[in-house]
């Protein structure tokens, strides 16, 4: 019985285009009866990846820090009565 080997699984390319002729660009898309080009294959099943930078990372902790500061501040006035405090029965 020979041993088994490894078969290699292509990658996934990021930008990968499939439907490009061999001059390197996309075939002609072939007019409809009112005039207007149907739209590519696939062109509704695309959706953009969200790029999520530093400065993007930075705004979000940013509007987290001030609604946390929000709410201690509402917390805050909302128990502004004062109270006696014992601790360890002293």
């Amino acid at each position: 019985m020979r041993p088994l080997q490894p078969v290699p699984v292509p990658r996934k390319q990021r930008h990968a285009r499939t439907d490009l002729t061999a001059a390197g660009r996309a075939p002609p898309a072939a007019p409809s009866a009112n005039g207007s080009a149907p739209s590519p294959p696939g062109a509704a099943r695309r959706r953009r990846s969200v790029v999520r930078t530093r400065i993007s990372g930075i705004r979000i902790a940013l509007i987290a820090g001030v609604l946390a500061l929000i709410v201690l501040v509402i917390f805050t006035v909302q128990n502004a009565q004062a109270v006696k405090l014992s601790f360890l029965g002293a």
